[in-house]
């Protein structure tokens, strides 16, 4: 099998880990580079040859999304997580709680308002919220603490112009990320609260779950949110547990998750995504 990975950093350890992964099964991984698309040049050929083609860095520019829609539609060549192209809404934050909130997933209490008054704010989710750039942030970018006034015209200042939504903030040490692939987790990991951060995710250092329990029902939570997105095939969806009454809510969706070492977090998530688009695509 022939896949085609498009990404601006070869390097990166995730996508070492999924080559070794899919050249050590026999398979040949080529990357293109798409740090710079000269529109008129940009040669397809040798995407065309490819039995599937991966965006590992996402649709998130018009160009990535062009290409992809013209290998899909034109040439019949599969591309992974192609339900995002043909809803690009599944990135969005807000899509995504709409699309779960008449299912059994509890979610952190969400407003979207363009009245930009902090007592009024408060009055429906408490004095401290959260407020999160609906689409197209990462890591804890576009993902900030709200008190008071002061700091909610500056988080509306920072992101002028982008489309927000604003939660309660949910106590808790930890989140959690469950990897699905194929509509079946493969993973979960927890990753420690920074003491000086409340965003958890931006250390992105995965740690173990020896709590069979809490991975047995994370496993099963997350194979409950994949089902509504059918065709992102593979997605890594993000849980709170509550500091106090040990509920677990969900976050987001991830169309782009990291892939952790297996030393780090007990799997071995690269084997598994390999092993999938093996089952899918192979001819």
């Amino acid at each position: 099998m022939n896949v085609g990975i498009i990404i601006s950093n070869k390097e990166k350890i995730c996508m070492r880990l999924l080559r070794e992964s899919l050249e050590s099964r026999g398979h040949v991984v080529t990357y293109f580079n798409n740090k710079i698309i000269n529109i008129n040049e940009f040669d397809l050929s040798e995407l065309k040859q490819m039995d599937v083609v991966y965006f590992w860095s996402g649709f998130n520019n018009v160009s990535q999304f062009c290409i992809a829609s013209i290998l899909k539609d034109k040439y019949k060549i599969p591309i992974v997580n192609s339900a995002i192209l043909d809803n690009p809404l599944i990135r969005n934050k807000i899509f995504q709680i709409y699309t779960l909130r008449d299912t059994a997933i509890k979610i952190p209490k969400t407003i979207i308002t363009k009245m930009l008054v902090h007592e009024e704010i408060s009055k429906h989710i408490g004095q401290t919220y959260i407020g999160k750039v609906a689409q197209d942030s990462c890591k804890g970018r576009g993902v900030r603490l709200i008190h008071d006034q002061i700091e909610l015209d500056k988080f509306n200042s920072e992101f002028l112009g982008r489309e927000k939504l604003y939660q309660e903030y949910i106590p808790y040490d930890a989140d959690f990320r469950v990897n699905v692939i194929g509509g079946v987790s493969v993973s979960a990991f927890r990753r420690q609260l920074n003491e000086k951060d409340f965003r958890s995710d931006v250390s992105l250092v995965g740690q173990k779950i020896d709590d069979t329990e809490l991975l047995s029902k994370l496993f099963y939570l997350g194979e409950i949110v994949s089902r509504e997105f059918i065709g992102a095939e593979n997605v890594g969806i993000d849980f709170i547990k509550h500091k106090k009454t040990g509920e677990i809510y969900f976050l987001e969706i991830n169309s782009l998750p990291f892939i952790e070492k297996k030393e780090n977090i007990g799997f071995d998530v690269a084997n598994e995504l390999a092993l999938y688009l093996e089952r899918r695509y192979s001819k």
